[in-house]
């Protein structure tokens, strides 16, 4: 186990995380990009796809379960333990001989893919002022080799070895996991469990009596129901390959597409990043809320060139806000309820990614899939006041293992005085 006062401790753990995430992210896309094979080999319809797709994805309610661990046990070793499931559900999916068991393989995904476990990991142990650009740059790593690897296996290992050759790399997550035990708990986190006074409450319902407590509940039903409708907007990730299908675009121009999409990512990370840590956290959400819904306008209206330039955007305008939602949940709460409350938030985004499968399948039968999706992302919008009122900006924010974000700003110990937008 490497000291973490070894000069090439932060680096190295860099590096670790960088490889962590491009597992989650391929685990996170993969499964977007096959749903046509899918419904072609096991003889179901779109709607169908999406109510399997809605079931699979209550397993994304046990990431809160994950993230709520990771504040009795520490975060190292539920790190390990999200590589070891990325790898077993991916080898299950690629066993599925039907529908049935395909939604037993992708729940068991949707159990450990997206947690916000290494970003609280990565959060405790970053300089405040650049938390936010050390965030984006492993997430941009993670989109390069985990989603723009998507694309690229469509293109060349489907056509040749079939849609479950697209599960192989994931495999891959389970010898990585065991790079683990190289590093150390975080700083805060140790300091927390050498704490007397602070360590036990971590034990009992204390830490949901501090996330709804009176200073926090605005703040947490806020960033919750933030995260709740950026869920509720995953439908458009996950059914837009089939969507592109029928408006009757061939292969070829779908992978470019899709390319784009994960180049989107890319983009949205590194700008959330930047606008993170020099204008606030709440800009991001602002601009980025706006921006979705003329994308989507763009891929329902337009010709190929515009929807690939929609789809483009509205990549953008999601990723962003899903690491700016998810970096604010991790801010608004001290090391002890930080895994509660960020586990809160990744629950929301879990019910909302299931109720926004259920609904748009629903709302299809009477305007589109496409209009469906327009109608989603009118939620973001009408976030846009909640989050302005009832959040406090959180740049520049030290985290320690006493800190709380309570009714006033000048609770917290910050780097430099906390912007209020």
């Amino acid at each position: 186990m490497l000291k973490d006062d070894n000069k090439y401790y932060f680096p190295l753990l860099i590096i670790f995380l960088c490889f962590n995430d491009i597992f989650d992210s391929y685990a996170t896309n993969y499964p977007n990009s096959i749903g046509s094979f899918i419904e072609l080999e096991f003889v179901v319809s779109h709607s169908i796809f999406l109510i399997a797709v809605g079931i699979a994805s209550i397993g994304t309610y046990f990431v809160f379960l994950n993230q709520y661990l990771s504040d009795l046990f520490g975060r190292r070793i539920l790190l390990f333990a999200i590589l070891i499931g990325i790898g077993v559900s991916s080898f299950i999916i690629s066993i599925s001989q039907n529908i049935i068991q395909y939604t037993i393989g992708l729940f068991l995904l949707y159990v450990f893919f997206s947690s916000d476990i290494w970003t609280i990991y990565l959060s405790e142990q970053a300089s405040e002022k650049h938390r936010g650009k050390y965030i984006s740059l492993i997430l941009v790593f993670g989109a390069v080799g985990g989603a723009l690897t998507v694309p690229l296996f469509r293109t060349f290992l489907i056509p040749n070895f079939g849609w479950r050759s697209m599960t192989w790399f994931a495999f891959l997550a389970i010898p990585i996991a065991f790079c683990t035990f190289i590093f150390k708990e975080s700083k805060v986190y140790r300091d927390l469990k050498r704490d007397k006074r602070k360590g036990p409450s971590i034990f009992n319902l204390d830490n949901f009596r501090k996330i709804f407590g009176m200073k926090m509940i605005k703040s947490t039903l806020t960033v919750s129901f933030l995260g709740f409708f950026i869920g509720f907007n995953y439908v458009f990730l996950l059914s837009g390959e089939p969507y592109l299908v029928d408006r009757g675009l061939d292969a070829s121009g779908i992978d470019l597409i899709i390319t784009m999409i994960a180049i989107g990512a890319i983009i949205g990370y590194i700008l959330a990043g930047v606008i993170s840590d020099y204008m606030g956290r709440k800009p991001v959400i602002y601009i980025f809320c706006m921006l979705g819904t003329p994308g989507i306008l763009m891929v329902i209206l337009g010709n190929y060139f515009i929807i690939t330039i929609g789809a483009f955007i509205v990549s953008i305008a999601y990723w962003a806000l899903f690491v700016t939602s998810r970096q604010i949940a991790i801010e608004i709460y001290s090391t002890d309820i930080r895994g509660a409350g960020a586990g809160f938030r990744s629950l929301l985004f879990a019910i909302g990614t299931t109720i926004g499968a259920f609904w748009t399948s629903f709302l299809l039968q009477f305007i589109g899939l496409g209009w469906s999706f327009f109608v989603n992302s009118i939620f973001l919008i009408l976030m846009i006041p909640f989050v302005y009122f009832f959040i406090k900006e959180t740049k520049g924010i030290k985290l320690d293992f006493t800190q709380f974000l309570g009714k006033e700003a000048h609770s917290f110990r910050c780097g430099r005085k906390c912007r209020l937008f």
